[in-house]
């Protein structure tokens, strides 16, 4: 597992079965809107990619 720090968020790089899960914890909470119209508060977004290293980079 790598751990990186990049402005207002930070990130941790797993790798599970040959897939990468990239968790992004953010310095605070954002307003998203779920799949099915409800309104959340999030602090944290977890995905996998093929390439977690362009992934993080923008």
């Amino acid at each position: 597992m790598s751990s990186q720090r990049a402005g207002a968020l930070s990130s941790q790089l797993v790798g599970v079965d040959a897939q990468t899960n990239l968790i992004i914890n953010l310095t605070g909470p954002i307003a998203v809107t779920r799949p099915l119209g409800r309104r959340e508060h999030i602090t944290t977004v977890r995905f996998y990619a093929d390439d977690p290293g362009s992934a993080l980079r923008t």
